[in-house]
């Protein structure tokens, strides 16, 4: 109970950060809350992925109740800084669901609409891309191809326009059915938030959706006080700057990863934007609404005999029973070296955010541990959700 007080008072700016634990030879341990069967199993799970070279940091929430958050392992082994649930992580392709959020915002104001074509929000836009909707961009069913060039490659916000939406789309958009999963169609997202808006898509992204909801970080590592918070990365053993290092050297010219990958945000911060979505700390509830909701019908299943479907909203992607009812929104994020997942079942009230460096190979093992410990094996069926109360929507 104590730990569990004490991670809710942290996450309000009260509490001391967590004693870190272990031998001088053994990698370092910084937990905040461990507590039920799940809290320790997670916490034992974890500690034999650390002896093994995992360096990340995870919060599980169940019933609403934080019973584990602690991180394992180096942010910066140089520095001999241990990794904590406030060390600032590349969140990969989970960058997506804030850009998206980014746009819900706007079509809450007014001032976009998701059935508009990309070429009305960005004029001179070239063709196949200009006439794909906004909802088509949205559930990747857009057919732009995945990428536009390397991550690092430079590219312009208006070579976005000339040359990422003038490539052939991969497959007719009539289609409707599938998706096929476009790093550049969010790109095209993004560059429609700051046409739309007239500001940065971080300063966006800062200003409109992290800040309200209470978390003191602004999502690029822009601000100099957060950057002896960010995490290296250390695939194999071998060091990597964050990520925010290199797109400084490109100064505004990232657009191959802006708006799809790039941004850095701690596990604390990752949770308290849990707690926007959960109706817990401020958002506005039409953007929840919407970022809530699937913009298209399910399609086939990801997995095999699984026997649930998939869909595609405002950067999540839902799993549904097979009537389509959404049970779980997840998104995960990766370069190669870090690796994070985000996975909510709304039904059973479980939440899970973890996120590590060494590797992708590395840590898939230990994120899939953590998600079998709190049952995200289960897989809901329509007569399982029928009659019960929307969980999606908040309480009145």
């Amino acid at each position: 109970m104590r730990t569990t007080l004490l991670f809710a008072l942290a996450l309000l700016g009260c509490a001391s950060p967590a004693a870190v634990t272990g031998a001088s030879n053994d990698p370092p341990r910084s937990v905040e809350t461990v507590s039920s069967t799940i809290g320790e199993q997670a916490d034992q799970i974890l500690r034999t992925a650390a002896a093994s070279g995992f360096n990340g940091a995870a919060i599980i929430e169940i019933n609403g109740e934080v019973v584990f958050a602690g991180g394992y392992g180096w942010a910066d082994r140089e520095a001999r800084r241990p990794f904590t649930v406030d060390t600032i992580a590349q969140i990969g392709s989970i960058t997506k669901t804030f850009t998206a959020a980014a746009l819900a915002d706007l079509v809450r104001r007014g001032l976009v609409d998701i059935d508009q074509t990309a070429g009305h929000y960005l004029p001179g836009a070239a063709e196949p891309g200009a006439s794909v909707t906004l909802r088509q961009l949205l559930a990747h069913r857009s057919g732009m191809s995945e990428y536009c060039g390397d991550d690092y490659d430079l590219r312009t916000a208006a070579e976005v326009r000339s040359v990422c939406m003038a490539a052939p789309l991969d497959r007719p958009m009539e289609s409707g059915s599938g998706n096929a999963y476009s790093n550049t169609g969010y790109s095209v997202l993004g560059a429609i938030v700051e046409q739309v808006s007239g500001r940065s898509l971080e300063s966006y992204i800062a200003t409109r959706l992290l800040r309200p909801a209470g978390i003191d970080e602004d999502g690029h590592a822009l601000n100099r006080g957060q950057r002896s918070r960010l995490a290296a990365g250390y695939d194999g053993g071998v060091r990597s700057a964050p990520i925010s290092e290199r797109i400084a050297q490109m100064h505004g010219d990232y657009w191959n990863l802006k708006g799809n990958g790039g941004m850095q945000l701690s596990t604390r911060a990752m949770y308290r934007w849990h707690l926007a979505l959960t109706c817990r700390t401020r958002l506005d509830p039409a953007v929840r609404e919407l970022v809530l909701r699937p913009v298209v019908e399910a399609a086939g299943d990801l997995e095999e005999n699984r026997g649930t479907r998939v869909s595609q909203g405002f950067g999540w992607a839902f799993r549904t029973t097979p009537n389509g009812t959404p049970f779980k929104i997840a998104h995960g994020g990766s370069d190669g070296v870090f690796l994070a997942q985000y996975v909510w079942r709304p039904y059973d009230r479980v939440f899970v955010y973890v996120v590590g460096s060494n590797g992708e190979d590395a840590i898939r093992p230990t994120i899939i541990a953590l998600r079998r410990l709190v049952g995200d094996s289960v897989q809901l069926t329509d007569e399982a959700v029928a009659g019960r109360p929307d969980p999606w929507r908040c309480a009145a």
